[in-house]
């Protein structure tokens, strides 16, 4: 199956899944709906290389940048502080 052949449900449910690579997979994935992208940055908190990965996608939306900043790292919270979208709302 090719990547561009996923299921968005597929994605959906992978999701869910503790793997880390296979989060950055999703996370990395063209077709992952926003509120995955949502939930994934949640529940992954102290995960700062999934964090920059969901904050570097073209297509992040600020909604999910705002749940990204209430990440645990100090790192994450620097990069969005210069990202584009989240220097345009200021």
């Amino acid at each position: 199956m090719q990547q561009d052949e996923i299921p968005e449900l597929f994605l959906v449910n992978a999701a869910t899944h503790r793997n880390t690579e296979i989060l950055y997979a999703i996370a990395r994935h063209r077709k992952t709906p926003e509120t995955v992208l949502e939930q994934i940055a949640i529940r992954n908190q102290y995960d700062v290389r999934l964090g920059l990965c969901i904050a570097k996608r073209r297509d992040v939306t600020e909604r999910t940048l705002l749940k990204l900043a209430e990440h645990k790292s100090a790192r994450l919270p620097l990069y969005l502080a210069k990202h584009p979208k989240t220097l345009a709302a200021s």
